[in-house]
C-alpha cells in the first residue's frame, strides 16, 4: 500500500483473485411451444445441431487463495490464445443513429456491441455519423491501417458509403436499419440467428471471409456535360422501379420493412417509363481490367 513502508514479505489481505469467462452458446429449443433457458450448472453441453439465438452466460469463478498465481495466469494465457484474444485489437465502431425505424443504434452500441467487444479484449473507437454521406468522407480522409477492422452500425446505406471509400480494412456489419440485407447475409452464411448478439459475436470471433462485389459505371448525359459515376456495390445493384421504391419509400421509414411493400404497390399502380443502354464485359476476359471503362 502507498500509505505503508516496503516490506520484504507479502502480506495475505484476504483478497480473491476471479477468473470471468464471457461465454455466448446458444439458448436451446426443447420444442415448439416451449423454450429451455441454459443450465446454470457447469454441466451444459453444446447442441449437436445449433439453434436458437445466443444469450449471455458468462462465468465467474473464484480462485483458491493463493500468494503465487502463476497457474492461473498459465491458464488465463492459453484461454486468450485459444479464443484469439491474446493480442488487443483496435476496431474503428461508425454508428448511424439514424438507421431503422426506432433509430436505437447508439443505444444498442452501449447496451450489447461495446460491452461484448470490450469483454473481447477489442479497444474501439466510435464515430457516430451525423449526415448523409458521412461514413465515406470520413474513411476517405484518415488513414485507418492503424485499424484490425471496422464496426459498421447501420443498414445497407453505411455499407454503400464505406464501401465506395478508399479502405481495405475488414469490414463487419450489424444490422440496425429497416432492410438488413448484408447483415442477414452473413449470419445466414455463418449459421447463426439474425440479431445484435450473434453478429457482434462473429466480429468479436475475427474470422474473416470473402464476399463478391461488383463495380458500375454510370454515364449520364445532359445536353451540356456527359459524366462516368463509379459505384462499388454489394449483393445486388438495383435500378429504375425497385430503387424508387427503395429511396422513395424513404419518409416511411417508421413503418418497418412494410414500408417497401406498400410503396411497391404505389408505384406499380403509378408506373413509369424508364429508358437505357445497359453494357457488360466479365472480369475472366484477360484483355479488360477493373479499371478499364466499360466498352
Amino acid at each position: 500500500a502507498e500509505n505503508e513502508p516496503p516490506t520484504d514479505t507479502l502480506t495475505d489481505r484476504k483478497g480473491q483473485a476471479v477468473l470471468t469467462i464471457y461465454t455466448y452458446p446458444r439458448r436451446v429449443k426443447k420444442t415448439f411451444l416451449f423454450r429451455r433457458t441454459l443450465n446454470p450448472t457447469p454441466d451444459y453441453k453444446r447442441p449437436e445441431k445449433p439453434s436458437g439465438p445466443r444469450q449471455a452466460h458468462h462465468r465467474i469463478l473464484i480462485l483458491e487463495p493463493a500468494e503465487d498465481l502463476h497457474e492461473a495466469t498459465a491458464l488465463l494465457t492459453a484461454l486468450r490464445k485459444i479464443t484469439n484474444t491474446e493480442t488487443r485489437r483496435h476496431f474503428l465502431v461508425i454508428i448511424n443513429p439514424m438507421s431503422g425505424p426506432k433509430r436505437n443504434a447508439e443505444s444498442l452500441a452501449n447496451t450489447h456491441v461495446l460491452p461484448m467487444l470490450q469483454q473481447a479484449n477489442i479497444e474501439t473507437t466510435v464515430v457516430t455519423t451525423t449526415h448523409a454521406n458521412h461514413a465515406q468522407v470520413y474513411c476517405e480522409e484518415r488513414n485507418l491501417s492503424m485499424y484490425q477492422g471496422l464496426v459498421l452500425m447501420g443498414g445497407d446505406g453505411i455499407i454503400h458509403e464505406v464501401l465506395n471509400s478508399t479502405t481495405d480494412v475488414p469490414i463487419g456489419v450489424i444490422g440496425c436499419g429497416t432492410a438488413n440485407g448484408m447483415a442477414t447475409s452473413l449470419t445466414y452464411a455463418s449459421n447463426e440467428e439474425y440479431g445484435i448478439v450473434p453478429e457482434t459475436f462473429l466480429i468479436a470471433k475475427g474470422n474473416v471471409i470473402q464476399a463478391d462485389i461488383a463495380k458500375y459505371q454510370v454515364l449520364t448525359a445532359t445536353p451540356n456535360k456527359k459524366s462516368v459515376v463509379e459505384y462499388t456495390s454489394f449483393l445486388t445493384f438495383s435500378w429504375a422501379i425497385l430503387a424508387e421504391i427503395d429511396l422513395e419509400s424513404e419518409f416511411l421509414r417508421f413503418l418497418g420493412e412494410s414500408r417497401f411493400d406498400l410503396w411497391a404497390g404505389w408505384r406499380v399502380l403509378f408506373l413509369r417509363k424508364y429508358r437505357a443502354k445497359f453494357s457488360f464485359t466479365m472480369l475472366t476476359t484477360p484483355t479488360v481490367s477493373v479499371q478499364d471503362p466499360v466498352p
